[in-house]
């Protein structure tokens, strides 16, 4: 199935080549001795008139196939009706007949306009309501003697004895009560208050009634527990002295909890208090047993930037009383707001050639004898799930390339025609191209380079994803030694595949560029710098092939100076490679190719 895809690509390429021949080189129809301008303003008057490349002298008035080679007939541009004549004199564009148009299987669609609605996925994680939090402390100074919750996470009821205390202060109290009861039952204000001291430091009814039964002082005080939940914050030991006031632990029962979420600061402008965010657990867990979507509402949002994270925290208060959620378990949130609150334009990504902030479009200019295409730059929005908002560069009902852009440029730099590579090349490393997955030979006009291109083979690219997937691993560990030969394999495997170039611009050959700059690297740091431009253009590179593999491709809106960086990975999972252990789960999966 590959072969036969690559073979289809470069069949494409050589039929386009024998028609660029053919439109420099056919011979003009039957009338050769009257002049050109005279059969370029004569079209009143002329039928259009197809030929064969190959055989010039097939000829006839309609589109069709060459009964010898069977390769689609070619309209003679001088016979061409005023409408198509007057195109190819004002632009620099590629025509295509409908036979050619139907066979490649292009796809169109017009420029849209309306009110668009923004996903922001937010990562975050569970953590305890503090105001839930119940302080374990004791109102006296002494020392511990038994400490019956001896680990964090124990599970206490309300009134359970969590520990005993030995405190002289504590014996004196008692000794005051006992006298007063002794000696002067009548003083019942006197006996009152020493028995409301004992209950401030800790006593309860069922204490102060066995001092009074046993005539006795307790020498070690049981402290139990004021509330019921699990111990957290457990800072104390088995004789150890504290003093009055001082946390033996905290304790939570976990009912209710925090969802805590970390907001980009490009993301902010979006949030308010009082929306609704539908969240959900990583890892295919949910915390509901019928699988509901799971909702909160933004409670608060942190006026200030972590200053190493540079987020900000969002925070929903969830029940849980079935206590399926824990704290630190990892979460995300997604909510959709509106863009814009008025219309805005959008386009199909797939329509897009991707350079960054200023990418590309085909434009379709539809005739009677085909359609002509015309690159067009454009600036870029947002992406929001398959579709892009396009600032400027548009205008809405305009009719441009959906599916096929790859093919249409490709085309255009073959017949040395305006393409994206052209406009791309002075900058590779912040451009992101459509793949250039099969080799290709360019013939143009004498005023152009000839490049020569080699297909990579199956096994080749198989090669360089393996390399690729090795050096992305070896740079979340940091671990620089690791992939500097790596890199060098990498980059020499793809030059391969260019092995003779003179002054031509194509995808093929920012890869390569890109990816001896990876090889140049001297350290992480600047490893992880031209990481960057090379994964956006080896992951268009990998999309454009036939493979039964599942990637997922994942991004990192803080990496490249806050302008985000994609890489490719096999595991769902995320583990930033432009951070480390830094920042390893900054990012989210955007695409499963």
């Amino acid at each position: 199935m590959k072969k036969q895809k690559y073979l289809g690509y470069l069949l494409f390429f050589v039929l386009l080549t024998f028609q660029a021949c053919g439109e420099v080189e056919a011979p003009l129809p039957n009338n050769t001795n009257e002049t050109h301008d005279t059969e370029l303003h004569d079209h009143s008057e002329s039928t259009e008139t197809y030929y064969c490349s190959m055989h010039p002298e097939v000829r006839q008035t309609e589109p069709g196939n060459c009964p010898i080679c069977g390769m689609d007939l070619i309209l003679d541009q001088n016979t061409a009706p005023d409408s198509a004549q007057t195109a190819l004199e004002h632009t620099n564009s590629l025509h295509l007949s409908r036979s050619v148009n139907e066979n490649l299987g292009l796809q169109t669609v017009q420029v849209e306009s309306g009110l668009v609605n923004l996903e922001i996925q937010l990562p975050g994680k569970i953590e305890l309501d503090p105001t839930k939090s119940v302080r374990m402390s004791t109102y006296i100074a002494g020392r511990i003697d038994q400490l019956l919750v001896n680990f964090e996470g124990a599970y206490v009821e309300k009134g359970e004895v969590v520990a005993t205390l030995y405190s002289p202060q504590m014996i004196t109290a008692q000794q005051e009560f006992l006298t007063l009861i002794e000696n002067n039952p009548s003083r019942v204000n006197l006996i009152e208050s020493a028995q409301t001291k004992l209950e401030r430091l800790g006593f309860s009814e069922e204490d102060i009634s066995k001092i009074k039964q046993t005539k006795r002082p307790t020498i070690n005080i049981e402290l139990r527990a004021p509330a019921s939940g699990y111990v957290h914050g457990l800072n104390v030991l088995p004789e150890q002295y504290i003093n009055q006031g001082e946390a033996l632990f905290s304790i939570n029962d976990h009912r209710k909890v925090w969802l805590v979420l970390d907001a980009y600061e490009h993301q902010l402008p979006y949030l308010k208090t009082g929306q609704e965010i539908q969240w959900k657990l990583f890892h295919k867990v949910r915390a509901n047993s019928n699988g509901a979507a799971m909702r909160g509402l933004i409670e608060y949002i942190d006026p200030q930037l972590d200053p190493t994270l540079f987020t900000a925290k969002v925070r929903i208060t969830l029940e849980n009383e079935d206590l399926k959620l824990r704290p630190n378990q990892l979460l995300s949130g997604n909510l959709v707001v509106p863009y814009n609150s008025s219309e805005v334009m959008y386009i199909p990504k797939s329509a897009v050639l991707w350079t960054g902030e200023r990418s590309f479009v085909y434009l379709v200019v539809e005739t009677d004898t085909g359609s002509f295409y015309e690159l067009r730059p454009i600036y870029l929005g947002p992406e929001i799930g398959e579709i892009v908002v396009v600032h400027s560069g548009l205008n809405k009902g305009d009719l441009i390339v959906s599916a096929g852009t790859f093919v249409i440029d490709a085309a255009s730099q073959l017949k040395g025609l305006d393409n994206m590579a052209q406009h791309s090349h002075s900058d590779a490393s912040t451009v992101i191209n459509i793949p250039a997955e099969m080799g290709r030979s360019t013939h143009t006009n004498t005023n152009r380079s000839t490049s020569y291109f080699k297909i990579p083979q199956s096994a080749e690219i198989d090669s360089s994803l393996a390399l690729y997937l090795e050096i992305k691993d070896g740079l979340i560990a940091g671990d620089f030694n690791a992939i500097t030969g790596k890199m060098n394999n990498l980059s020499t495997m793809i030059k391969s595949w260019v092995p003779e170039v003179t002054e031509g611009s194509s995808t093929l050959e920012l890869l390569t560029q890109t990816a001896q700059t990876l090889a140049g690297s001297t350290d992480v740091t600047t490893s992880r710098t031209s990481f960057v431009a090379f994964s956006r253009l080896y992951i268009d590179f990998i999309k454009g092939l036939d493979r039964d593999d599942v990637l997922f491709v994942q991004f990192c809106p803080m990496a490249n100076e806050g302008k985000g960086a994609y890489w490719l990975s096999r595991e769902q999972e995320i583990n930033n490679p432009y951070y480390g252990a830094m920042m390893l789960r900054c990012g989210e999966t955007i695409e499963r190719i």
